[in-house]
């Protein structure tokens, strides 16, 4: 059948059609795509207490918003407020004080979040208009810190949107109802109730499908209803001391013209002894409801109107307010520890001084690590110094005469700075590396011998060796200075290999080897330049199966699953200079990075920071450095934080311990204000993640009521192709069907026909006809094409070859 000239034809052009299809259908899907856009502070911290700061962009092309994704903790961030404007006169970047006035005119809020809480995304169908149509061409993030940080913290907080180019079939706004400042609330009282209401006048239906409740300290209540015909109907209730979110509404409401929206709020004063404003410090008060709802696309005009209520209540009507609003709802312990304002101050406090006087000597410390029972190992080099007389071009340690080294490199140092234990001496060359495992064992890399050892943490008896001895090589069976090893809670080794080989090897915990992995053997990334310069430090995401890794002169971390797929690339604008060291603390959900001067020479000098990600998201929380911090460095010359090397966090997550190594002198103490300082800081405030899913059956969380609602789906474009494609198969199938019954009726009909075929245009040149043989179905295989007749055979193949040629034609 593929023989046949016509069936070649219109394969030819179906395929053509199809691919032309396919591309045409990535298109649109490609420009009509989900993208994010992020708005975060750009590393900015509160120079004073009750601080507001705010910060804009520019939306480039229209959209409409589908979820918010908050970046922030309660510990560092009172409250944020996303705002709508159609014009910014501040400077492009700049981040400007809003306390009392936004700066910003005729800005209406998008959303608002508080006291951690969680994302919110809208209902299938529904979007947030930017730009485009609406009248909102800049994004303002308003930040309200509560307290100034401790040291030199700088703060990323702010919201990741997720935004579509599809147009949806409805577009979503938020209704606020506040109290102003003409009511106070007197001292003493246990439940002193704030009105407020408005009557609707657009006539257009309206859907609320979230609520969102918002209070300061004293806040007990709010409730939220529709009133019409002496009736009430429940928006939403909610405690504002729980996680302040968008909690979606049970029932199915509609709200128009000639209904009034009223709400309530419940304060306890009992605490306070002078009355309390309606203002935006932390001491004062807030009583606000907040109503997301949709209408729509063709009203998208009454989002400029239908935005807020600020005037006084109707009190006759509030009179008939349901008996039933200000009842407390029941306890939920989950809420109330995740949300818990935090009363210290943010940040890292240097403790100095933390190390008792050691008598051991000290030299060059490469690694740092935390056992079990949170205690401090670092692996140094005592009197050996790494520098350019220490290997050769192949990589050959030169300096292997002068034998290992005599000193213990091993140190256990106690939370406290007590030396627990110290062991290590005549086992090593050039130690690097350092890990504990679940197991408790030890495992230390060392770059001169190009090996990896696992010893038992309590025996210090060496367990196994990975690697030739003195002997560097890219093959499975060695290693190239390896820097650093990490072990999963699933026994896999991995093994940062290295300083020359850019992989990771992976391991299982006898040592077998089971897996190579680099960016050389991903697809589209195995051009020259996508490469890991020196693989240095590693960190297990268990929860996610996700290895961490430092390409440390490529300014950038790589996650790879654990079976050794590319996850993506962290390469984060705020964060320069090459990438060192980093650690990951399960406990909190957060993962910290030290950074460091690049290798090259010619490369302006960068910050050192540390850098604290999340580990779902892996977006960037905030950073700090030492304030008002000196070393001594190999000249002892006082310098600021730099020459950072290897990280790590005690078990709570409460306590970081920095290296930072210098090419200095044997010396016998560690500390503050010496070269290969052990610094340790404390995290103030820190906050322990607890997500609001884990009772979500208990407060109702879900967002089910307006799935109903259609839109644009993401999966729609793959149903169309594969839609298509069926179509197309089964066109297909059809066509060449016909087509071959109809060929087996023009043979039949040709060979009983009497007609002379050599009369045909194609056949009366003779050099068509030249050893020419008609064939047929029936006799293709009586053909034969072993025949000694070389010249006959070779004019019957060209003549077919031409045939279908002219049939083409």
């Amino acid at each position: 059948l593929s023989r046949h000239p016509m069936v070649e034809y219109w394969t030819s052009r179906f395929c053509r059609l199809l691919f032309f299809c396919l591309l045409v259908f990535g298109s649109i899907h490609a420009l009509n795509g989900v993208y994010e856009l992020d708005l975060k502070m750009p590393g900015k911290m509160p120079s004073k207490d009750e601080e507001y700061l705010c910060y804009g962009i520019k939306v480039e092309q229209p959209g409409y918003i589908t979820e918010f994704i908050p970046i922030a903790e309660v510990s560092r961030v009172h409250h944020m407020i996303v705002f709508g404007a159609m014009i910014n006169d501040n400077a492009p970047g700049s981040v400007w004080r809003c306390e009392g006035s936004l700066g910003v005119p005729s800005a209406k809020i998008l959303y608002a979040w508080a006291r951690n809480a969680p994302a919110l995304k809208m209902p299938n169908g529904v979007g947030v208009p930017i730009s485009g149509s609406s009248t909102v061409n800049y994004l303002i993030l308003q930040m309200h810190y509560n307290l100034k940080f401790i040291g030199s913290v700088l703060d990323y907080s702010g919201v990741t949107m997720k935004v579509t180019s599809n147009h949806p079939n409805y577009v979503a706004g938020v209704y606020i109802l506040y109290a102003d400042g003409s009511v106070s609330i007197p001292p003493k009282i246990s439940e002193f109730p704030m009105n407020i209401s408005c009557a609707v006048e657009e006539n257009v239906i309206i859907h609320p499908f979230a609520y969102r409740t918002h209070a300061h300290s004293l806040g007990r209540i709010i409730t939220g209803y529709k009133y019409r015909g002496n009736k009430w109907t429940l928006i939403g209730k909610g405690n504002p001391q729980w996680p302040q979110w968008f909690y979606p509404v049970k029932d199915k409401i509609t709200i128009t013209r000639g209904d009034t929206i009223a709400a309530q709020c419940i304060f306890d004063s009992t605490s306070r002894r002078n009355t309390t404003k309606i203002g935006a410090h932390g001491m004062d008060e807030m009583c606000n409801f907040y109503m997301y709802y949709f209408v729509e696309l063709k009203h998208l005009d009454v989002l400029e109107d239908f935005s807020s209520c600020g005037s006084s209540a109707d009190e006759s009507l509030f009179s008939q307010y349901p008996a039933d609003a200000n009842k407390p709802l029941p306890p939920n312990p989950v809420f109330e520890r995740q949300a818990k304002m935090v009363a210290e101050r943010f940040g890292p406090e240097l403790i100095d001084d933390w190390l008792q006087s050691l008598d051991v000597a000290i030299g060059q410390i490469s690694g740092i690590a935390i056992d079990a029972d949170d205690n401090v190992l670092i692996f140094h080099r005592g009197p050996r110094i790494w520098d350019e007389q220490s290997f050769d071009l192949d990589n050959m340690y030169l300096q292997q005469d002068k034998g290992p080294i005599r000193n213990d490199t091993v140190l256990v140092i106690s939370p406290t700075g007590k030396l627990l234990k110290r062991w290590g001496g005549g086992l090593f060359y050039m130690p690097h590396g350092i890990f504990v495992d679940h197991k408790k064992k030890l495992w230390l890399t060392d770059v001169a011998l190009h090996q990896v050892f696992r010893f038992d943490f309590e025996s210090s008896m060496e367990e196994l060796i990975l690697g030739k001895r003195f002997i560097p090589g890219g093959n499975l069976e060695s290693f190239c200075k390896p820097a650093a090893v990490a072990v999963s809670k699933d026994d896999l080794v991995f093994v940062a290999d290295g300083y020359c080989n850019s992989r990771v090897m992976k391991f299982s915990y006898d040592g077998k080897f089971l897996q190579v992995i680099d960016l050389y053997s991903i697809q589209g990334h195995r051009n020259a330049f996508d490469y890991m310069q020196v693989v240095h430090s590693l960190a297990i995401n268990d929860e996610k199966q996700e290895l961490l890794v430092t390409d440390r002169e490529n300014s950038r971390l790589v996650i790879f699953k654990f079976n050794g797929t590319l996850s993506g690339f962290i390469k984060e604008k705020h964060m320069h200079g090459a990438i060192y060291g980093i650690t990951y603390c399960p406990k909190m959900n957060v993962f910290y990075v030290i950074n460091n001067q690049l290798a090259r020479e010619t490369v302006a000098p960068v910050e050192i920071r540390v850098f604290a990600f999340e580990s779902e998201s892996y977006r960037l929380l905030y950073s700090f450095k030492p304030d008002n911090f000196v070393c001594l460095d190999y000249y002892y010359n006082f310098v600021d934080f730099k020459n950072t090397h290897s990280i790590a966090c005690s078990l709570n997550c409460s306590n970081i311990y920095i290296i930072c190594s210098f090419n200095n002198h044997f010396i016998v103490a560690l500390g503050h204000g010496l070269p290969n300082t052990l610094l340790k800081f404390n995290i103030h405030a820190i906050s322990s993640p607890v997500h609001v899913e884990e009772n979500a059956d208990n407060a109702n969380l879900l967002m089910e009521s307006s799935n109903e609602l259609s839109m644009f789906d993401s999966h729609t474009f793959y149903t169309t192709i594969i839609l298509c494609m069926v179509a197309a198969i089964i066109l297909a199938m059809a066509v060449a069907a016909v087509m071959v019954g109809c060929r087996v009726l023009h043979r039949r009909q040709g060979s009983s026909s009497n007609k002379d075929r050599s009369n045909h245009p194609l056949l009366k040149n003779s050099k068509w006809r030249q050893g020419f043989q008609p064939l047929s179905t029936e006799d293709i295989d009586a053909v034969d094409y072993t025949s000694d007749d070389s010249d006959d055979r070779e004019d019957l193949l060209y003549s077919s070859s031409q045939m279908k040629k002219t049939s083409d034609l």
